[in-house]
């Protein structure tokens, strides 16, 4: 075989099947590549559901505790009103819940007219009105609101 007839038919198709070996490998690591990829999405779409749940969880557990001491001072202002020393006791039993409550800054008890009768938070003193917050008014337009 001649110097010419290899470089100009065999060097050609050897070129040829390396490129194609070459193309076979990088399709493989491509591919594998890939493969990675769909599991570390998959895994963290769980780890991300997971915390979802456990944050739901936790949730829930705090609103339920809020819900609870909500409805208990519901229970007792009637008596807190009623009893000499019963405002004291309400700013007592109000700084004991909101600083057992995690995320509660400041409980408070307002009248009708939202001024504050009694406050868990020294900034909040009683006589202030808060009828202009949202969380007021919300209030005053009724149950469908």
């Amino acid at each position: 075989m001649s110097v010419k007839r290899f470089f100009v038919e065999q060097l050609p198709r050897q070129r040829r099947f390396l490129a194609l070996v070459i193309l076979a490998i990088t399709a493989f690591f491509i591919h594998g590549s890939f493969e990675s990829y769909e599991d570390t999405e998959k895994q963290e779409i769980a780890r991300l559901r997971h915390q979802a749940h456990v944050i739901e969880q936790n949730i829930s557990s705090r609103l339920h505790s809020v819900g609870v001491a909500i409805k208990d001072i519901r229970d007792v202002v009637p008596y807190w009103f009623s009893a000499p020393d019963g405002l004291e006791r309400a700013e007592f039993r109000l700084k004991g819940m909101a600083k057992a409550l995690p995320g509660v800054l400041a409980m408070l008890v307002l009248d009708a007219n939202g001024v504050v009768v009694v406050s868990s938070r020294e900034g909040i003193p009683p006589g202030a009105s808060l009828a202009d917050r949202d969380y007021f008014q919300v209030h005053l337009k009724g149950p469908a609101a």
